[in-house]
């Protein structure tokens, strides 16, 4: 099912606010679980994703996009092991 994209703030500080990242709404929510907002930068920080320290900033846009890629890249890997565990389950019953 595709859903309209939405806007994605990378960055809250005034000289980018109308510069945004368009992403899928379920993508978007899961990128937010696995950062902080930095309110003096404006910026966002990195929190509990495999290949990037805690607080690493995200301060630019193409840094910003990098860990869009690797959140859901983590997303669809899940998905695959969820997948093949109710597959395999299903196969086993048999």
């Amino acid at each position: 099912m595709a859903y309209k994209k939405i806007r994605h703030h990378w960055s809250y500080a005034k000289e980018n606010m109308d510069d945004t990242i368009a992403i899928e709404p379920s993508l978007h929510k899961n990128v937010h679980l696995k950062m902080k907002k930095n309110e003096f930068l404006q910026c966002f920080e990195v929190c509990g994703v495999p290949g990037y320290e805690d607080g690493y900033l995200l301060d630019t846009k193409e840094e910003h996009l990098r860990f869009i890629g690797v959140v859901r890249d983590i997303l669809v890997k899940q998905k695959i092991s969820s997948l093949t565990f109710e597959l395999e389950f299903l196969l086993n019953m048999y």
